[in-house]
């Protein structure tokens, strides 16, 4: 089990261990819940000319954690229209202005930035968020609109960010935008994240040394992992009074196929998306169910078994201590950590899902061709020395050597197909469930190995 980081922002901080540089981008790469928006929202105007709160812009990745940061801190208000309209600011004048990044994104495209003139610090929460939209954003333009084959990767960026307006670039826009406000060096820029790896990579030739201040530690969960479907493991569920599961998965139409399952199971479920998307909008009473938890952090008392997406993975606060149990439908080590963020003063119950190996290749010799297509089927994490890993590419390589770790053997030798010797593989075994500590995916082979060594001694 994690334990809570007892070293936050504030302590690093009166170490003197944060240091800020203008013309830089300021990475504060801190853990899970070790405060880094409450010392922003306590902290930034101390880098403003005069000490005015209206001098910062804090931005964020979503709307719901906009209004979750609003309803929390009294002197942080909703700035998106604000500077259209300066005389609707009221008696507000001395508050935090929060706005979605995106909202920034569609200035930027239309150069209307004016209003960063009366800004002296830019703090962007969760800063790594926007290179999801970033590279899928790249990926559509290389295919489309700057698929020139004579055109380098630096060429279509800078393009996109001089001269496009089309939505769908709006990441890339909002990047270009953002490295010309850091080298301008009159506003001081700081992010914050809890694994801001890709920023420092994109930016690495602004990243000042703020980010030597890291936290590894910062939110505290049970660290059981699983490998295995979604949908069959709601199967394998039971309601139990006073329990509730909090499941995110990130796609709309999957989850509601995950709730229809456990209504089946008799669970009494719900999803739940983000309230501004016009094409899917929520009905009243997923909209009222929402809205109570945004209000309160409760799961209405009639619900035990909540699936959230992407858009709420992060920005709503649960202090429902019937939902003791997190289901985490991914193996992306971002989306694990910003889903856990969910995870307040008591200890929740983590699960992780891959697919297990799918019976029409198991028990029978495969060619290397069909091995591939297996591989091409199964998201098993690539393991890595350092414990880390990656979902994203899989090799049949990467697969056989995965396998072993959970419950699975393969065997090989060459037997002869079509008339062919080739090198032929065997599947078989069971997948199974194997505690593992800290996150460290390299204790699966150990704990394998521990249960091949029990299973030879009994």
């Amino acid at each position: 089990m994690n334990e809570l980081a007892t070293t936050t922002v504030s302590d690093l901080q009166s170490q003197n261990k944060l240091k800020f540089f203008r013309g830089a981008y300021n990475i504060i790469d801190c853990g899970i819940r070790t405060g880094k928006t409450y010392w922003a929202v306590n902290n930034l105007k101390q880098f403003t000319h005069d000490g005015a709160l209206n001098r910062i812009l804090f931005l964020v990745d979503t709307t719901a954690l906009k209004n979750q940061i609003i309803a929390d801190y009294d002197n942080c208000a909703d700035v998106d229209m604000f500077w259209e309209n300066p005389a609707s600011w009221g008696e507000q004048t001395n508050k935090i202005g929060v706005m979605c990044y995106q909202a920034l994104g569609a200035r930027a495209m239309r150069n209307d930035l004016e209003f960063l003139e009366n800004i002296d610090v830019i703090c962007w929460d969760e800063c790594d968020s926007i290179f999801n939209f970033a590279t899928e954003a790249f990926t559509r333009a290389r295919r489309t609109d700057f698929a020139r084959k004579d055109a380098s990767n630096a060429e279509v960026l800078s393009i996109i960010q001089r001269y496009s307006s089309k939505k769908e670039y709006m990441p890339l826009v909002l990047l270009g935008a953002w490295e010309r406000i850091i080298i301008e060096a009159r506003i001081m820029c700081i992010g914050l994240s809890a694994s801001p790896e890709r920023a420092r990579a994109y930016y690495q030739s602004l990243v000042s040394a703020s980010n030597q201040g890291k936290l590894e530690a910062g939110y505290r969960i049970a660290a059981d992992i699983y490998y295995y479907d979604l949908a069959e493991h709601i199967r394998q569920l039971q309601p139990t009074p006073g329990h509730g599961y909090w499941c995110y998965s990130p796609y709309i139409e999957g989850n509601k196929g995950a709730v229809a399952i456990a209504n089946e199971r008799g669970f009494n479920a719900i999803e739940l998306h983000s309230p501004n998307n016009t094409d899917k909008p929520m009905n009243e009473e997923q909209m009222r169910v929402y809205n109570c938890i945004v209000a309160t952090g409760m799961v209405p008392p009639e619900y035990d078994f909540v699936v959230v997406n992407a858009a709420l993975q992060r920005g709503i606060n649960i202090n429902d201590r019937r939902f003791d149990s997190v289901i985490i439908n991914s193996v992306d080590a971002a989306e694990r950590i910003q889903a856990a963020r969910q995870t307040f003063e008591y200890t929740r119950h983590l699960k992780v899902f891959a697919p297990a190996v799918p019976l029409e290749y198991k028990d029978k010799w495969l060619t290397v061709s069909e091995c591939r297509e297996l591989a091409e089927l199964m998201s098993v994490p690539e393991l890595r020395e350092n414990g880390d890993h990656n979902s994203r590419i899989m090799t049949w390589n990467k697969l056989k050597d995965c396998l072993p770790y959970i419950g699975y053997t393969v065997e090989n030798k060459k037997k002869r197909v079509d008339g062919k010797l080739q090198q032929c593989y065997y599947i078989h075994g069971e997948w199974h469930d194997v505690a593992i500590q800290n996150n460290q995916f390299l204790a699966l082979a150990e704990a394998a190995a521990a249960l091949k060594q029990q299973e030879e001694l009994s």
